[in-house]
């Protein structure tokens, strides 16, 4: 099986059981808040993160650190429960 096959039927599995991936900080801070540059992007969730203390304290319980790059799946969730759908 080649990689690029693999990789195909790797996606179609996780959309299939609807699995949630980890997501970079920069990608889903670029996606809520568009600016022009990411780490702009970055800033703004940062603060909101920040601003909202239940959204902060829910992530702080699934083990977000503020300086972390990546979010968990968990963290994902809890992401698109107050701020939307991806």
């Amino acid at each position: 099986m080649s990689a690029a096959s693999f990789t195909n039927k790797f996606i179609i599995t996780m959309r299939t059981h609807h699995m949630t991936l980890p997501r970079l900080r920069r990608l889903v801070a670029t996606h809520y808040f568009p600016a022009p540059t990411p780490r702009s992007s970055v800033v703004r969730l940062r603060r909101w993160i920040a601003a909202d203390l239940h959204f902060r304290e829910e992530l702080l319980e699934a083990g977000y650190r503020p300086r972390q790059r990546v979010f968990t799946p968990r963290q994902m969730d809890i992401v698109r429960k107050y701020l939307g759908a991806w």
